[in-house]
């Protein structure tokens, strides 16, 4: 462990530790679900290690986007339930056998062994950036109609929250620093999502909305961090 955290900023882990102990204090405060608690603390760690660009930020996402997709079906948010089990599921492996095989690479050109430092990050042409908003917005439209017509809620909302995220995904897994812009996009719009359930359904998700505004925090400097690796 020590290890571990050998190169991690006061930042890094007053954030891992402050967002961690957050989640679980409030959850039994306001009473959420274990599953909600599973799904938010697993979650924050998820987003800090990915931070990091650290290969076991998709074990602890595989653990949270199981929990979340439940949490998601209880609240009727089919958009966010369909995203997490067809689709971050088998990106959450993806993304750990790529990454995996890029930090040995990493590992074995710096003949150090340990593959848990970080991956190295890149950046997107103007096209592919161009290219990446037309596609989004397309396809938002479209999945806004199926879920209007599948009667979900909030159907516009979670049709930008998920795009977006699966957009997002894809970049994280392919190493493009302009992941963590659509990841602050989603951060925003979930807890929209979120807040706006909470106060139309009476519903008791605090530590969702709680867990989308740590994700936020934490896309910030997500985006901060992989810019300095990419210079490097």
């Amino acid at each position: 462990m020590k290890k571990f955290f050998a190169d991690w900023t006061k930042f890094e882990k007053g954030l891992l530790i402050v967002a961690t102990a957050l989640m679980i204090v409030l959850s039994f405060i306001w009473k959420d679900t274990p599953i909600g608690t599973l799904s938010a603390v697993t979650g924050v760690i998820s987003v800090v290690l990915c931070a990091k660009g650290r290969v076991s930020n998709y074990v602890f996402g595989m653990v949270y986007v199981t929990a979340y997709a439940y949490v998601a079906f209880q609240n009727k948010l089919y958009g966010e339930v369909m995203m997490n089990l067809l689709y971050y599921v088998p990106m959450n492996v993806i993304g750990f056998i790529t990454w995996t095989k890029l930090a040995k690479k990493k590992a074995e050109s710096a003949q150090t062994g340990d593959v848990s430092k970080d991956v190295e990050t890149r950046h997107m042409s103007s096209k592919q950036r161009w290219m990446t908003f037309v596609i989004a917005v397309v396809v938002i439209l479209a999945y806004w109609q199926l879920l209007k017509f599948m009667g979900g809620n909030l159907a516009l909302i979670d049709s930008c929250s998920t795009i977006v995220s699966i957009i997002a995904m894809y970049l994280q897994v392919m190493r493009y620093t302009e992941s963590w812009i659509m990841w602050i996009f989603t951060n925003l719009i979930s807890i929209v999502l979120w807040l706006t359930a909470m106060l139309t359904q009476d519903s008791n998700n605090i530590t969702m909305l709680l867990m989308w505004s740590a994700y936020l925090v934490n896309s910030t400097y997500g985006y901060i961090n992989w810019k300095k690796l990419e210079a490097k």
